[in-house]
């Protein structure tokens, strides 16, 4: 089975969205198909050509490439300062590839978790978990139902290490591969053509209707299937989904059993330190640390022993001390975390903490202006008097604030468009205090739930992406307590409003619940419906934009949903659907299927909206994303580097670029493209070689080589341009045959 455009992987059903064939459900439930040649004219008409130029320069403005990267800079901040960690990056030769940054972060829950979106699991990922994994004691009963039985369910709580025991089974026993099937996955309707041979398939979590359904006739049928295709199932379900375990009891497995904790954390600290003289036996056996570790109960979580390992890793490494590592990790007991929060003061302080927890490590100023929002608004919510709102400008220092909330303040820097400028951050001590906070605060009042929400959506309409995508990813979490709620009242008005910072804020608000088992399918199942929604034009712009960067479906998913927007497609949507591709194309492990779906797509026979909004994507692509590279003073264009070291995708880069020179109303920005690339070799002679390999070979496939040959040549002797690359390219054509 591939994974690219024009595939169904897991059998998924339709939810919500017309299938991405252009069939659309007439009013009376029949299905017309909308590819008649009549209905193949561009519907976008006259006015669709300025937009269009107006939708290319944008491509090509460098300012557009330094907002994406900032809100890609900006959500990777916001999720890591809540939960650990940024999105899922691909790692391409030498570094990373894109706009997400690398930055430190001394503990991060999940350092050592388990996270990973749908569709081909990695085998880095699998050899971390190889090397890092500590057998429960039912893990060789669980082992031996799947090879019996094809298929087993495992039924086990969140936190146990569930999902990291399912992706060593499948590793164990499917060398092929390993794959985890999108959260809207029907069971009862896979079938042969949904499963590649000899693969393991995970579904990490079976919806409660799913499990009802599910019975002794669908048990025997799957068993079947997945001895006939050599491929082997488990299925991820919380202790609370009914199971009928009369008719597939020999399916289902009841908890994994128990694990040594001390084991647990070596195991984890020993892969953290791989590579390293650390002598992982001598740190463990330190009297402090061993301390520390006494005080762990075998009942602690597989999730929480993993952030002691995170620890511990920071100790050997010097960056954290064993003084630090007791009171970070004591501090985050429950019961003295209880008694902590019980210590805020009043309502400015605890205000002040809820402020910090959705802008931990942010400007001291923004920080303290977000308190006073909040503030003013549980009193309101108090139903105090006005005249009680007041404060004392010199009331309470900040750094009492700061004390009390056992935070402190750091020097930082902040990215704008003139530059890096240096500022105060705001900072807990511990970085796991944030996501406590939210927790603490929503899931145990009520009332104050409702009044932080309210806030979060004001914070919305304040002007900058940076605040909103912090109010957004905090908004997310808030939605795990109450995700109707924060729908109906945050995402879905940030998602209709029209405003870019807000439909920021609003894919921002889809990433945690994206990234939760359980939620993983309401957020696949309304992405899709947002799609469908043709009169609610800026939800789809919305649902277009989050497609890229969610991990509640896989990239198969999302391209076969980003095809279907496309076919109406106006210029917003059309750019919306550019940048959620250089997202996936950032993340996806192979980009190859990225580029052979937009290679389908520009296809001559394809509806001209769809071919324009390909052909846009590839020049927000070349633009956008880059490679920074160790022996080159610049960053490499992101398709320059792709058909340099990534061979097989080659011919996939010079077959688009190819058609675009064929394309009427792109021809020129693909000069214009290829021009830019000529400017980056000009600061880095390293790139003329490959530069000029890449456009004799489109040339060559285009029939275009001597206007390659010209352009190069003009953009050489304009004024101010790239003369001395030009001049190296220019050499190098012409040992190729490119002389005309």
């Amino acid at each position: 089975m591939t994974d690219d455009s024009g595939s169904r992987e897991g059998g998924q059903e339709d939810s919500g969205a017309p299938e991405p064939d252009d069939e659309v459900a007439a009013a009376d439930g029949s299905v017309k198909n909308d590819s008649t040649d009549e209905n193949k004219e561009n519907a976008r008409g006259e006015s669709g050509k300025s937009e269009s130029a107006t939708a290319q320069e944008k491509a090509a403005d460098p300012e557009s490439a330094r907002k994406w990267r900032s809100v890609g800079l900006g959500m990777d901040a916001a999720l890591a300062a809540l939960i650990g960690g940024g999105r899922a990056n691909v790692f391409f030769g030498e570094t990373s590839i894109g706009t997400l940054g690398d930055h430190y972060r001394s503990t991060t829950s999940n350092q050592f978790g388990v996270l990973i979106r749908s569709g081909t699991v990695s085998r880095d990922v699998l050899a971390r978990i190889r090397d890092s994994y500590v057998e429960p004691t039912r893990y060789r009963e669980i082992r031996q139902v799947l090879e019996s039985q094809q298929a087993v369910f495992i039924r086990s709580d969140s936190g146990s290490g569930r999902t990291a025991t399912a992706l060593r089974l499948l590793d164990h026993v499917c060398r092929a591969g390993v794959r985890k099937l999108d959260p809207d996955v029907k069971l009862k309707t896979l079938s042969e053509g949904d499963l590649e041979d000899n693969h393991g398939y995970l579904l990490e979590s079976l919806a409660p209707e799913q499990a009802q359904e599910f019975q002794a006739y669908h048990a025997e049928q799957l068993a079947s299937l997945m001895h006939r295709k050599g491929c082997r199932l488990v299925v991820v379900v919380d202790r609370t989904t009914p199971l009928h375990t009369a008719d597939i009891g020999h399916m289902v497995v009841d908890g994994l059993g128990e694990v040594s904790a001390e084991q647990l954390v070596k195991k984890h600290v020993a892969w953290g330190v791989r590579g390293s003289a650390v002598d992982v036996n001598a740190l463990l056996d330190r009297p402090e640390v061993a301390e520390i570790l006494s005080q762990v109960s075998k009942d602690s979580a597989h999730r929480e022993l993993a952030e002691l390992a995170a620890l511990l890793v920071d100790v050997a490494h010097e960056r954290l001390t064993v003084e630090a590592l007791r009171e970070r990790y004591l501090r985050a007991d429950d019961a003295k975390f209880l008694e902590w929060f019980d210590q805020q003061a009043d309502t400015d302080q605890r205000a002040f903490v809820i402020a910090l927890a959705v802008f931990n490590n942010e400007s001291v100023q923004l920080v303290s202006e977000a308190a006073s929002w909040l503030a003013d608004s549980i009193h309101k919510a108090e139903r105090r008097r006005r005249s009680e709102w007041c404060r004392s400008v010199f009331e309470i220092p900040l750094q009492k604030r700061l004390d009390d909330a056992r935070a402190e303040v750091v020097s930082g820097t902040v990215e704008t468009r003139y530059g890096e400028i240096k500022l105060l951050k705001a900072r807990f001590r511990d970085d796991r205090f944030p996501r406590k906070v939210l927790d603490h605060v929503c899931g145990q009042y009520s009332q104050a739930h409702e009044v932080v929400r309210d806030w979060l959506l004001k914070l919305g309409g304040i002007p900058g992406s940076d605040v909103r995508i912090r109010a957004g990813v905090a908004a997310g979490l808030l939605s795990t307590f109450d995700f109707l709620g924060i729908y109906n009242t945050v995402i879905e008005p940030w998602a209709d409003s029209g405003d870019v910072d807000n439909r920021w804020a609003a894919v921002a608000a889809l990433q945690i619940p994206g990234r939760h088992p359980e939620m993983a399918r309401v957020v696949y199942r309304m992405l899709h419906k947002w799609i469908a929604q043709k009169k609610v034009p800026n939800r789809r712009v919305t649902a277009v934009q989050a497609i890229g960067s969610t991990e509640a479906m896989s990239p198969g998913a999302a391209l076969r949903l980003l095809r279907y927007a496309s076919r109406h497609a106006n210029w917003d949507m059309a750019y919306a659907i550019g940048e959620s591709l250089s997202e996936l194309f950032c993340r996806v492990d192979d980009p190859g299927q990225v580029l052979r779906a937009l290679v389908k797509w520009t296809d001559d026979d394809e509806y001209p909206e769809r071919r324009e909004t390909a052909f846009l994507s590839v020049l927000i692509i070349s633009a956008y994303v880059v490679v920074p590279m160790r022996k080159s003073v610049e960053k490499w264009p992101v398709l320059i580097w792709v058909a340099e070291h990534l061979g097989e995708h080659r011919d996939l880069v010079v077959t688009l670029f190819s058609r675009m020179l064929s394309a009427a109303e792109f021809m020129q920005r693909g000069y214009l493209a290829m021009r830019r690339w000529l400017t980056v070799a000009r600061k880095d002679k390293t790139l003329c070689r490959p530069i000029a390999d890449l456009l004799f070979d489109i040339g060559e496939h285009s029939g275009e080589l001597a206007s390659i040959r010209y352009y190069v040549e003009y953009w050489g002797v304009q004024r101010g341009g790239p003369r001395d690359a030009a001049e190296t390219v220019l050499q190098y054509l012409e040992e190729k045959g490119g002389s005309t």
